[in-house]
């Protein structure tokens, strides 16, 4: 299983370079119109990040309320297993 820190990472990096490729495209396309499908992966991968970050915000709330912070906090995010959406 994967860390949260290493998983996040990775999931970042990954849409950033989508979007960078976005950004190089639009401007070296006389058009200015970009692929659909670029387009919708790379929002695909955004809303991947969202749901990401929505299930970081419950998972603290919870270790908040349960007084899982600190010292008393678990090394690794291990209660619900983070999976990549895409595989």
């Amino acid at each position: 299983m994967k860390t949260f820190d290493i998983f996040s990472t990775e999931a970042f990096k990954d849409v950033g370079q989508q979007l960078e490729l976005l950004h190089r495209e639009v401007h070296h396309v006389t058009e200015h119109r970009l692929d659909d499908r670029a387009v919708s992966e790379a929002k695909a991968g955004i809303d991947r990040l969202n749901a990401l970050a929505y299930k970081l915000g419950v998972t603290m709330m919870v270790r908040v309320r349960e007084e899982r912070v600190g010292s008393a906090a678990p090394g690794a995010v291990g209660e619900a297993a983070l999976t990549d959406a895409r595989r």
